[in-house]
């Protein structure tokens, strides 16, 4: 997946800036990509695992770093019953970096508070959303 998104990135990198956001199933821990001259992350998911360091390879292969924890407030992104984790990640190329100005993320239970549910059934999602 990774290796096709790569592809991507270096086939439209040149168009203008570029900004993807999605869950990418990979926690990195205190793994960074190597980006001189950018903040450094303020880390608040410490668990790494081997998508996470499959995840900051890719970063550095194509010169993307990740906003989490850089810019702006910072919280889990997948907050469920085990616990809690930062899977989400909001990433930009290097020399795009200052395009972001206010990273957010918005837990889904602070989206539907005072909402009514329709049905038996009212499942709040365990991800949340990126601003």
């Amino acid at each position: 997946m990774l290796q096709s998104l790569a592809e991507q990135v270096a086939r439209f990198c040149s168009q203008g800036p570029m900004i993807l956001c999605g869950d990418f199933h990979a926690r990195c821990g205190r793994l960074d990509a190597d980006c001189e001259g950018l903040p450094s992350r303020k880390v608040i998911d410490v668990v790494k695992n081997s998508q996470g360091e499959t995840f900051v390879d890719f970063l550095s292969s194509v010169n993307i770093a990740v906003v989490n924890g850089s810019k702006g407030q910072d919280a889990f992104t997948c907050i469920y019953s085990k616990g809690c984790s930062v899977v989400d990640y909001c990433i930009v190329g290097v020399d795009n970096f200052e395009v972001i100005d206010n990273f957010k993320v918005l837990a889904m239970s602070e989206c539907v508070e005072g909402m009514q549910c329709r049905g038996d059934i009212c499942r709040i999602p365990d991800h949340s959303i990126i601003q």
